[in-house]
């Protein structure tokens, strides 16, 4: 049974138990209160004299949604469960009513009082009053949504296609991106930490790029020996092991057998010397052992292939992507190695493709590209956005742009030995800033530092 057809008298009904009005359902009626939402609370609609039944059903009848705060107060009481009964018939599976706010309560102890309730959407107390506000706020916008697009019908529908709408091409209407766009917001909401994009294990880089987000192309750059392998492969890792994703790195530049020596020096933290000579201590032989396990069970793919271009990345990564019917990330180390990205047009098609593919994969694509001599002329030779190769290209397609710089690859006497700067000059998502990891060159690995510290911002990127 639909709610009446006339408009609701109020948006939400929020239904209680006496023990939780203090801590949640009085501050988190004011909050939607504010946020221009009408409430049906009892604190502001019972009166002396009143019928407390008699108003809790004309409350139900007029409301729109119900609020139900979940706690174990709540299922021990009659009148709240009356109320949930009321709500639970009002739902017919065609549209949503009951909007679950968990209080002192897991979804598992749910599942003991009420199977229905424990698989729907909910917000939890855990996260402060106001987050659960705005997650209530996201689920009743679309709700509204859904149901304003349900009243224009399908005709508005015609002017797509039957062809284009078969192959997931042609306009979409607002509504429908709208809802898409707020259930990502709800998803972003609900998740337990900040980052919504896939982690590449660097925290501080993640803060600031919220993660790597799929179907987006990332740069990063730096002069050789900075750094550009060692990063790639530390995110490689990370997202391969950390994040079991499948990654596939494409490595023009480097042989399979280093980019194997690079991933074990740096997860076991052995000397590349010694791996190279095979004179290890008793503690790093363990460690080898140990590393090769770890990778051994990862899904992590290296193409060494060279010639390689920019068309053979799209068809081999479409192969392993259909495998497994989805990629974490995709790698290119060295977009200038491969065999045709040449002049400046070959090298913007190139880019353009492989954004291309980020969006038809649905997964973030990385990409290395050394920087020109430019930066090493100045007196402070940390890179600027003028001094990447096809800068243009990659400022229309790349989400965000970022360099490497260490401060000990220039100066002997570094006050900051050890450490890499990792500048993010583009952030199309976000703002800019400077992040600093460590950098250990006896085994190839950056690393977050024992101490967080906290990015620089040193300026916001606009979204053009």
């Amino acid at each position: 049974m639909h709610p009446p057809t006339n408009s609701p008298l109020h948006d939400v009904f929020i239904s209680h138990a006496s023990e939780d009005k203090m801590e949640v359902a009085r501050p988190l009626a004011a909050l939607l209160i504010q946020h221009g939402l009408k409430v049906w609370f009892d604190e502001h609609e019972l009166t002396v004299g009143d019928s407390l039944r008699r108003a809790i059903e004309t409350g139900l009848r007029s409301s729109r949604f119900g609020i139900v705060i979940l706690s174990k107060s709540f299922f021990e009481k009659e009148w709240p469960q009356k109320e949930l009964d009321a709500l639970v018939s009002r739902e017919d599976g065609s549209e949503k009513v009951i909007l679950p706010v968990l209080h002192n309560l897991s979804k598992r102890e749910v599942v003991t009082y009420s199977p229905i309730l424990a698989d729907k959407l909910s917000a939890n107390t855990l996260d402060g009053i106001p987050q659960v506000a705005n997650t209530i706020l996201a689920a009743i916008a679309k709700a509204k949504m859904q149901s304003a697009g349900d009243s224009l019908g399908d005709s508005s529908s015609e002017v797509i296609t039957a062809s284009a709408t078969a192959k997931g091409r042609g306009p979409k209407r607002i509504d429908a991106l709208m809802m898409g766009y707020i259930d990502k917001v709800v998803e972003y909401a609900e998740n337990e930490t900040e980052i919504a994009g896939i982690r590449t294990g660097l925290y501080d880089l993640d803060r600031i790029l919220s993660g790597l987000q799929p179907g987006e192309l990332y740069v990063v750059s730096g002069r050789p020996s900075v750094g550009n392998t060692s990063f790639c492969i530390t995110v490689a890792q990370n997202v391969a092991i950390h994040e079991e994703l499948p990654v596939v790195l494409f490595a023009p530049g480097t042989s399979s057998v280093e980019v194997v020596q690079r991933l074990t020096a740096a997860i076991g933290r052995i000397d590349r010397y010694g791996l190279n000579s095979g004179r290890l201590n008793d503690d790093e032989w363990q460690r080898l052992v140990a590393t090769a396990e770890t990778v051994a069970k990862c899904q992590l793919y290296v193409d060494d292939q060279m010639p390689i271009s920019s068309s053979e990345i799209l068809d081999r990564s479409k192969v392993i992507h259909d495998d497994y019917g989805a990629l974490g990330l995709i790698i290119v180390d060295g977009i200038e190695l491969l065999s045709d990205v040449h002049v400046k047009e070959e090298a913007d098609l190139a880019i353009r493709e492989l954004r291309h593919l980020a969006r038809q994969l649905a997964c973030p694509i990385l990409v290395s590209t050394s920087l020109n001599r430019s930066a090493d002329m100045r007196i402070d030779k940390r890179p600027l956005l003028s001094d990447l190769s096809h800068a243009d290209a990659f400022e229309l397609h790349a989400t965000a742009i970022m360099f490497l710089y260490r401060d000990d690859y220039y100066n002997r006497d570094s006050r900051i030995p050890g450490v890499i700067e990792v500048i993010v000059a583009k952030n199309r998502n976000g703002i800019s800033g400077t992040v600093l990891f460590t950098f250990d060159r006896r085994c190839g690995r950056i690393d977050n530092p024992a101490v967080i510290m906290k990015p620089e911002v040193v300026g916001r990127q606009n979204d053009a």
